[in-house]
């Protein structure tokens, strides 16, 4: 009887540790493309953001010339780094890019490894993942295979996950956009559940409608997508990599949504696992006074 109560005590603290898995609220710096990445560095730190995935050709900003990416001079990625952890971040993934060879990849790999970056988002074909499992090993630096709404195989989200499943337990892996999979058809949730265990990082969205055309980025817990079943869903699974917020609806609201999602992603992951599915983890009404855009932070409202 002891060892049943043992064992029944075992299970539940286990489930209790994935319920509350921790899981990284991050940044996909294409979210504030009309800013330098200076720039997007103070935003992120005035969101209370740590973690950031940067995409390649993103302008530095001053008082840095030129782009993000591999081809930066050695001074260049010293100083962006170290400006990046005064400002409390973390730049963990870079991507979506897809280097056209393997001399390619080598450069980005490179440049990953020296710069603590752990994942590379890419689109990659199918025949070179052969090249790219002992790419990766070689360099201890994931590859995460992205979605778009069309244009490669990891699109169709079961063809996706087909092609990457003999890769499981490596360096490679899926990097999925929920967003678009709801452009594409696919219920996120029922996506999530199937990709388990092979996802390090994931695009983070809630969109207006189910469409491929039309569809929008809307405040996290507003839309259809379904926000609080895949956080709830990726708490069951215990998933602790990135979740990026990648918010491709520009406007001068911008800023004001990302800070309600992130304000509401912070309450989703701490409440308790039969409010967040039924509903109770509310949309974030205004934005949190703590989450407000300084005057002094730089930001670009176009919309285009």
């Amino acid at each position: 009887m002891k060892k049943f109560i043992a064992i029944a005590a075992l299970g539940a603290a286990l489930l209790t540790a994935a319920a509350h898995a921790e899981m990284k609220l991050g940044l996909q710096t294409y979210t504030f493309r009309k800013q330098t990445l200076a720039e997007t560095f103070l935003l992120a730190q005035n969101l209370g953001l740590r973690y950031l995935q940067v995409y390649p050709g993103q302008p530095l900003g001053a008082p840095f010339e030129g782009k993000m990416g591999p081809d930066m001079d050695q001074a260049t990625r010293e100083a962006v780094w170290k400006m990046a952890k005064e400002h409390g971040l973390e730049i963990v993934a870079f991507g979506v890019t897809n280097p056209k060879d393997e001399a390619a990849w080598r450069e980005l790999l490179a440049f990953a490894k020296e710069r603590g970056i752990k994942e590379i988002a890419s689109e990659p074909k199918v025949e070179t993942l052969p090249m790219l499992e002992r790419l990766t090993k070689e360099y201890g630096v994931r590859v995460g295979a992205h979605n778009h709404p069309k244009g490669s195989v990891y699109s169709d989200a079961e063809q996706g996950l087909a092609v990457m499943k003999p890769y499981e337990g490596t360096h490679l892996g899926l990097a999925p956009d929920v967003g678009h999979w709801l452009r594409s058809g696919y219920n996120p949730v029922e996506r999530l559940k199937a990709a388990k265990g092979m996802m390090y990082s994931i695009h983070f969205k809630d969109l207006n409608i189910k469409a491929e055309k039309g569809a929008y980025d809307v405040p996290w817990g507003t839309g259809v997508s379904d926000a609080k079943g895949m956080i709830a869903e990726l708490r069951k699974q215990g998933f602790e990599g990135y979740v990026f917020i990648e918010y491709e609806k520009l406007g001068p609201d911008l800023y004001d949504n990302v800070a309600k999602s992130v304000d509401w992603f912070d309450r989703a992951v701490k409440a308790d696992m039969k409010d967040l599915e039924t509903g109770k983890v509310l949309p974030a009404a205004e934005v949190p006074a703590a989450l407000a855009k300084k005057p002094e932070t730089p930001f670009n409202p176009a919309t285009k």
